[in-house]
């Protein structure tokens, strides 16, 4: 990122301002957090994958006027602050916060959830741990003007949100519960999580974490729904969705979170391991989750529901392909299920290559041909029912690539006996896809792997 910067106490607004340069190339990335007196804070990538916290001294005496910001080339002297951590990511799309006594609260990810600290900004070590007996994602940070307190949202896979309020002391955060979301007729406590390993076609093992009511029979014959994401680094896990939970309470199955490589619940080594022309091991992992939960006894072949959203729905494309009788059902929202088509016709193409494979390269088009979902489907094989839910405007995934994909399959299997549906979500992209996505799914399910709810 390049970033410079001026003081406005000294100056008018104006194009005679005088600037210097903290970051005059692309180089690393640089996230602001806040300046302390003439430090400027800010989280960064350079020279650390899983991101830290650093600063630089701001020298106002090399401030100088420009016509283009070019000419400034100055290099000042980054110094870390928060060193990175091995084994856990610096998030960097929520935080880090500048607070009360000059701290620094940051989130990080460890094992797939949130984890939250509070640093002193001046020695860079932790003061304390914020709500450390909570699991799950957090949503929402604001913090005063005073930086005394802030108020913190939180999800987790069985509550749809608590908010905490957090006061400085003079020495830490003081915390209050405010509100609890509860949802009618459940209880928490009826529910366990654990965290379980899969091992990959290369011997990696590979985390996972399933959820059940407490003394659900372990007898393979239940219903198991498997989510994930597996892309660009992102953490996709321990949120509350209403259809996931009401499957969970409503059929006596198992829900599972997995953490395939190519997402960030491992770090960023985690990501890039499974990332361009290293695409595979993603379908590797989830297969290997979905073997593993038929081997452990908590469901068969057949009975698993493959579920993805976004690029989650594009692997889910892809696993469909490559292990097709493990699946009873596929349901993929938002999914762009042709690589080819995303990468060069759509908003996003030029971010996409890198994730991917690239196809405008021999390597990389003979790497995606090899998976991408649409080229792949096979008229030979008897997949499962599925289910795609587009949404009509939605540019970075267009649907288009959904209309080819279901009229390929139905072209190829006529007289199909399984559900092979499209919906398409009118305006809102993505609200909209979600909301529809909820009973809908649950009725092909139901329907498909002749289920039915518990009485109570």
């Amino acid at each position: 990122m390049v970033s410079y910067a001026t003081l406005l106490s000294e100056q008018t607004i104006s194009e005679d301002m005088k600037w210097i340069s903290l970051a005059p190339s692309y180089d690393f990335s640089l996230f602001p957090i806040g300046f302390i007196n003439d430090e400027y804070y800010f989280q960064t990538n350079k020279d650390a994958p899983n991101s830290k916290v650093a600063k630089i001294k701001l020298d106002w005496s090399k401030a100088r006027q420009v016509k283009k910001f070019t000419e400034l080339q100055d290099r000042p002297q980054v110094i870390d602050v928060i060193p990175e951590r091995e084994d856990a990511l610096m998030q960097t799309f929520s935080g880090p916060y500048l607070t009360a006594g000059n701290n620094i609260l940051i989130i990080y990810v460890e094992d797939g959830s949130n984890v939250l600290h509070l640093f002193s900004a001046e020695t860079g070590k932790v003061i304390q741990q914020i709500i450390p007996h909570e699991k799950g994602t957090v949503t929402e940070v604001l913090v005063t003007r005073s930086r005394e307190s802030f108020t913190l949202s939180l999800q987790t896979w069985d509550t749809p949100n608590k908010i905490f309020e957090l006061k400085w002391d003079g020495y830490q955060f003081d915390t209050t519960t405010v509100s609890v979301s509860q949802i009618k007729g459940t209880n928490p406590d009826d529910f366990v999580i654990e965290e379980l390993h899969a091992t990959s076609k290369d011997g990696t093992l590979v985390p996972y974490f399933i959820t059940y009511r407490k003394g659900t029979n372990r007898n393979g014959k239940s219903p198991a729904w498997l989510h994930a994401y597996g892309a660009f680094g992102e953490v996709d896990k321990f949120y509350y969705k209403p259809n996931y939970f009401d499957f969970l309470r409503s059929y006596d199955g198992y829900f599972i979170w997995g953490t395939p490589r190519g997402g960030g619940d491992q770090t960023g080594g985690w990501h890039e391991a499974a990332q361009g022309l290293e695409k595979q091991k993603t379908f590797d992992d989830i297969i290997a989750i979905a073997e593993e939960l038929i081997n452990q006894n908590f469901t068969s072949a057949g009975n698993i529901i493959l579920e993805g959203v976004s690029v989650g729905g594009t692997a889910m494309g892809a696993v469909m392909n490559q292990a097709t009788d493990l699946f009873g059902v596929v349901l993929m929202t938002r999914a762009p299920l042709d690589i080819f088509q995303l990468e060069t016709r759509s908003s996003i193409g030029s971010g996409v290559a890198e994730e991917f494979g690239g196809v405008n390269t021999p390597e990389g088009f003979d790497a995606v041909m090899a998976w991408s979902p649409l080229q792949n489907l096979d008229p030979d094989k008897p997949y499962p029912a599925v289910l795609l839910i587009p949404a009509q405007n939605d540019e970075r995934a267009p649907p288009s690539s959904n209309y080819k994909f279901i009229a390929q399959l139905q072209y190829d299997h006529p007289s199909y006996s399984k559900p092979m549906l499209l919906y398409v979500a009118q305006n809102d992209r993505r609200v909209r896809a979600d909301l529809l996505a909820g009973s809908t799914q649950l009725c092909l399910i139901e329907q498909s792997l002749g289920i039915s709810r518990r009485k109570s």
